[in-house]
C-alpha cells in the first residue's frame, strides 16, 4: 500500500494531496476512501438551461402567467433575463429569477421546467 500525505483545514477536511511530506501533513494510505474521494470528485452536474427550452416545457397558460411575472418584474432583473441566452444556476441573479419563475408557477411546476440540461 502506497502511502499520501494530507493537509486537512480546521475541520478536519482534505484540502491537499502530495506525493512526500509538506510542513503539517500527515500519513495516510493512498487508498483511504477520503483520499480516493478527495481525489475523484464527482462530475458537476448540468447548470444552464437554454431559455427557448424554458419556454418549450411551458404549457400556453403557464407562458401567458411567466410573460405578465416578467413584466411586472424590476426593470434590472428583466433586461437580465431578456439579455441571456440561457438561465445558468451558478449566475449571482438565478435565486432572484427562479423565484419571480416560482411566484408565477409555483414550486413544483418550477423545478419541473427550471431543470438544468447543459
Amino acid at each position: 500500500m502506497s502511502t499520501v500525505h494530507v493537509e486537512r483545514d480546521g475541520v478536519g477536511k482534505i484540502v491537499a494531496v502530495y506525493a512526500n511530506p509538506q510542513g503539517m501533513t500527515e500519513p495516510v494510505g493512498a487508498d483511504d476512501p477520503e483520499v480516493v474521494s478527495f481525489l475523484n470528485p464527482p462530475a458537476p452536474g448540468p447548470t444552464r438551461l437554454f431559455k427557448a427550452e424554458l419556454w418549450r416545457r411551458l404549457t400556453e397558460a403557464e407562458a401567458d402567467a411567466l410573460d405578465a411575472a416578467l413584466a411586472a418584474a424590476p426593470t434590472r432583473l428583466r433586461r437580465i433575463f431578456e439579455a441571456a441566452q440561457y438561465l445558468d444556476t451558478a449566475d449571482p441573479d438565478y435565486p432572484a429569477l427562479r423565484a419571480g419563475i416560482v411566484a408565477a408557477l409555483g414550486e413544483a411546476r418550477a423545478d419541473e421546467v427550471l431543470a438544468p440540461t447543459h
